[in-house]
């Protein structure tokens, strides 16, 4: 759990810097007819995918009005609760859904979920019951329900069934080639179900314990006067603590037992939605039996510790940076001293004996600091770094207040002392790239906060800045999965404020903005981004043209020219004058092999906007090479001349265009055109490659020099030009009907293996005609 904080002044201008970074250029797949209710349901698994679950309960209120007899709808709505830690509310949806269907296909996923749910409640009776209907209803395959029943079982502590479903879940992921995050998921819940077996003991020796006023007295020699009444012993006790703590242990017979007992009952009330942060363990204790209350990991361990010190342990705070599983993560559980050696135990992790890979054994004083750590107060902040001074995790935080306040060479000071504390660790990285994207030096930003993330995967502040970095450049469904990302990983209601604060200021965008990002994703063959921010033009606007046309090209460079033609087919009916719906309809017909409607296409596009010819050039140039190739040369004829009129200094199609017409027996004029075309043409230098061509094709050049010419120019490119040398030699050579040597020199363009050109292309065709 990382337990930054990010202020919201940077974020909150990232409107501003989408309307301004864009620059312009281009429905989603078809499908059949759905119901209202229907639709907000489909947009419901959307937002939830996108980890987004304020805005898929949004869409499944509205389904639930259109129809309040779906038990479906009901099912994902337990879902999203039960993704956001919302276990009450999980629970009633489940049952909704059972009420409205009780014969719903789901049930043994329903019932599943509802063990999940009450487990982590704390309703274990009510769990188990639930827990075994759903296995007397499970049938092969079902590798979400083996999932739930793993997690219930889990968390009502009983490992052989919990091991039983997870590996069946497993085996069913693995062979339907499922999701990559449910392998990965339950491959690491069995290696640390293997490793919760064995308690790891520390050597490390215990910190300095405070007795009678020496906490007090220790804090003020560190802070101020004016200072002293913010700092608070969180690990105070009080009576509750106290009678708690000996109900809890009055079985245990010795230490290891006593830990373990407190580990578990603290472990049940930790959640996605835990109180606010700065509660000291008496505050805890207080709000403990509240309805759904959760707890964030320096609120549990910090009334562990009270606990624990009740029931006769040495126990102490412990500030986590890398865990157990070799990840840097912010994030504290306690130590208890045994005879045996010290342990490290975790209520947010349900493990007595966690090996965390780098830990710091907090003293009381230290724990203070970290209680200030993670607010939004730069006083409190700063009191945190004078009472631990060499914890990364106060210093980030100061870092991170400074920066929000824009106070920059303040902040540049605790970016050195994160340098020092943190060398190339992702405080290190996070501070560096925050500062960089301050500065406008967006790319290095990217760069530093992606090596933050990589080191600490949860980082979710990092990815926020993330996203406010691809928004300023123009980017906004980056900056849109960025923040979705930092809000699956926000650690608590703050950190996921911050997130919806940012993501609805994406939401303000139009239609026009995103038409515009969804174009320069366009460019840069971005199809996911590309169809992410076209679908959003489309939210905004549903009768606009030109978002249909640009969903349709994203959509085909993700492989589906089917759905493709029909979103080019909407844009025309919704707009009959849509010069690029045409062009993108011909592009599409001719890679089908359609010549004569993607030449109707193009034609009409032109007859609508001139302005686009140089851009359909290369179409008709194309599409004369199919033609060719076919042997119409009639067509093909009329393509070349069609692209020499749209882009008059285009070689190939001028070259192309001899060769088609001499095919049909023209060739005195077809020679007396090029003559004409390379003596006027002032981009065909009579030292370059086209030139030769050109040279050759009527007859200022013999074969054996214009063979020679080919060989002599660069060799990198030689593959290439003995392609295209050979191809028109061999044309020629067909043409004055020396079949011969033509199919000889055709040979010979093919085994240059040149195969992107058009002249291989048709070299094969030529030799598959003999």
């Amino acid at each position: 759990m990382v337990r930054w904080r990010i202020g919201l002044l940077a974020g909150l201008a990232v409107v501003g810097f989408i309307l301004t970074a864009v620059n312009t250029r281009r429905i989603r797949p078809a499908a059949p007819p759905i119901s209202p209710a229907g639709a907000h349901k489909y947009r419901a698994e959307a937002y939830s995918r996108e980890g987004n679950y304020d805005a898929a309960e949004s869409e499944l209120r509205t389904a639930a009005q259109l129809d309040p007899n779906d038990s479906d709808i009901f099912l994902q709505l337990g879902v999203v609760y039960q993704n956001e830690g919302q276990m009450s509310r999980a629970v009633e949806a489940y049952d909704q859904a059972l009420q409205k269907n009780p014969r719903s296909p789901y049930r043994a996923c329903l019932y599943a979920g509802l063990a999940f749910a009450d487990a982590r409640q704390g309703n274990t009776g009510k769990a188990h019951a639930e827990a075994k209907e759903a296995e007397s209803l499970i049938a092969p395959g079902e590798s979400s329900t083996e999932q739930l029943l793993w997690e219930a079982y889990d968390t009502l502590r009983e490992p052989d069934p919990a091991i039983e479903h997870c590996k069946k879940a497993l085996a069913y992921a693995r062979r339907s080639g499922g999701d990559s995050n449910l392998i990965t998921a339950t491959e690491a819940f069995l290696a640390k179900r293997e490793l919760m077996r064995t308690p790891v003991y520390f050597t490390n020796a215990p910190p300095r314990d405070y007795r009678g006023d020496e906490w007090e007295r220790a804090v003020r020699q560190k802070v101020s006067p004016d200072e002293l009444p913010t700092v608070v012993n969180p690990l105070t006790s009080s009576a509750g603590i106290k009678v708690w703590a000996r109900e809890l242990t009055a079985g245990a017979t010795n230490d290891l037992q006593k830990a373990g007992i407190l580990c578990h009952t603290l472990a049940l009330h930790q959640g996605m939605d835990p109180s606010p942060r700065t509660l000291t363990a008496p505050e805890v204790f207080a709000a403990w039996k509240t309805k759904g209350a959760s707890f964030l990991c320096v609120q549990l361990s910090c009334l562990y510790v009270a606990l624990a010190r009740e029931a006769g342990l040495k126990a102490y705070c412990a500030s986590v940076e890398r865990s157990w599983d070799g990840k840097w993560y912010d994030h504290m559980c306690a130590a208890v001293f045994t005879g045996e050696g010290m342990l490290l135990v975790d209520p947010t992790f349900d493990w007595l004996g966690v090996p965390h890979q780098k830990f710091t054994v907090l003293d009381d004083v230290q724990t203070a600091g970290e209680f200030l750590c993670g607010g939004d107060n730069l006083q409190h902040a700063r009191i945190a770094c004078k009472l631990e001074p060499d914890s990364p995790l106060a210093h980030a935080n100061v870092f991170d207040l400074l920066t929000n306040e824009q106070h920059r060479d303040e902040a540049r000071s605790e970016m050195a002392e994160l340098k020092r504390l943190d060398p190339d660790g992702p405080n290190d990285f996070y501070a560096r790239g925050v500062m960089a994207e301050e500065s406008g030096e967006i790319d290095q930003a990217l760069e530093l906060l992606a090596r933050a993330i990589k080191l600490a995967p949860d980082m979710w502040t990092a990815y926020l800045r993330t996203g406010i970095c691809r928004a300023r450049q123009g980017r906004p469904n980056a900056a849109r999965i960025a923040f979705q990302n930092g809000l699956r990983r926000s650690s608590d209601r703050e950190a996921r404020e911050s997130a919806r604060i940012l993501l609805a200021s994406l939401d303000s965008l139009d239609a026009d903005t995103y038409l515009s990002c969804g174009r320069q994703a366009d460019q840069q063959r971005d199809w996911d981004e590309a169809l992410g921010d076209f679908s959003r033009a489309l939210d905004r606007k549903p009768d606009c043209a030109e978002g249909y046309c640009g969903y349709g090209r994203a959509i085909w460079g993700k492989g589906d020219p089917d759905s493709a033609l029909l979103n080019f087919d909407k844009a025309i009916g919704l707009k009959s004058d849509c010069a690029e719906a045409f062009e993108d309809r011909g592009v599409l017909m001719q890679a089908r092999g359609d010549l004569d409607r993607a030449f109707s296409d193009y034609t009409k596009s032109l007859s609508i906007n001139p302005s686009r010819g140089p851009a359909l050039a290369p179409g008709f140039s194309m599409m004369g090479c199919l033609h060719y190739d076919q042997r119409q040369f009639g067509k093909a004829a009329a393509d070349f001349r069609k692209a020499c009129e749209l882009m008059a200094n285009d070689d190939h199609s001028h070259f192309r265009l001899w060769l088609a017409r001499s095919r049909m027996g023209e060739t005195t004029a077809a020679t007396r055109e090029l003559r004409e075309y390379l003596d006027t043409c002032k981009s065909t230098n009579s030292t370059t490659w086209p030139a030769a061509i050109g040279a050759f094709l009527t007859g200022r050049v013999s074969e054996p020099d214009f063979l020679a010419f080919a060989g002599n120019l660069d060799p990198e490119v030689n593959a290439a030009q003995r392609c295209r040398a050979y191809f028109y030699a061999g044309a020629k050579r067909l043409i004055s009907g020396d079949k011969e040597n033509a199919t000889a020199y055709f040979k010979k363009s093919v085994a240059a293996k040149a195969t992107s050109l058009s002249e291989y292309a048709s070299a094969v065709a030529e030799l598959g005609s003999k």
